[in-house]
């Protein structure tokens, strides 16, 4: 005995509707997974702009131990290419974190008073089959604040972890502002675990922010939805 697919009218949308259902569950569910990894909604849909985060970004999982520090003045498109990277990563299957410095000290203190794990805390950005760390530098630099960043990235380094990094500060200005704690060993270790791990990219250029709030003030922007006043050009850092 034998059976072939009803081609009824009724058989063939109820089988267009499973497949969006399917489509929609699907999409639903990267959502879901995207907003776990802590990338910002702004930045859920970015590509890279960048030719080298384009290339690490379509290598992944096989970049390795290996990752990006990425750098340059405010409104490049720092955070916007390590979003995109940090999305191709989570799309190809790698546990990803996508915080900030500032972040994770604040969800560890949160611990002390909370009753919660700090190592448990530390557990998460230490292991993470790939974390970006946003705006590295940002953040009021303290003995404890510079331990705790430390710990990370020293734990990354030897468990040959990929760690995207951006700030608006090179490798050696950044150095200098951790530093400025007074813990210098601590900081020329961070810096350099950042160099030996780390593929330099330099984005220069204006602030594409700026530029897009000129243009609304006149006019459009180039690349906007007539209907939405969003440009192209929104969420870049």
């Amino acid at each position: 005995m034998s059976h072939e697919p009803c081609e009824c009218d009724g058989a063939e949308r109820e089988r267009r509707e499973e497949e969006r259902r399917a489509l929609d569950e699907m999409a639903a569910e990267r959502e879901r997974r995207l907003e776990r990894s802590g990338i910002p909604l702004r930045f859920r849909k970015a590509t890279p702009t960048e030719a080298r985060c384009a290339a690490y970004a379509d290598a992944l999982p096989g970049s390795g131990p290996n990752g990006l520090f990425i750098h340059g003045p405010v409104g490049t498109g720092k955070t916007h290419n390590a979003a995109a990277v940090a999305i191709a990563a989570s799309d190809r299957g790698l546990r990803t974190v996508f915080t900030s410095a500032i972040a994770i000290f604040s969800s560890i203190r949160e611990t002390f008073d909370g009753g919660g794990s700090s190592r448990r805390a530390l557990e998460r950005y230490s292991s993470c089959e790939m974390l970006v760390l946003d705006d590295l530098g940002k953040e009021s630099s303290s003995r404890w604040s510079l331990t705790t960043l430390f710990t990370i990235v020293n734990a990354r380094y030897e468990g040959m972890r990929p760690t995207v990094v951006t700030s608006q500060y090179t490798l050696s200005q950044l150095r200098s502002r951790l530093a400025s704690t007074g813990e210098a060993e601590t900081a020329a270790a961070i810096a350099s675990r950042i160099a030996a791990t780390c593929a330099d990219v330099e984005l220069t250029g204006p602030d594409l922010r700026r530029g897009a709030w000129g243009q609304r003030d006149a006019r459009p922007a180039r690349g906007t939805d007539p209907g939405s006043g969003r440009s192209r050009l929104d969420g870049f850092r």
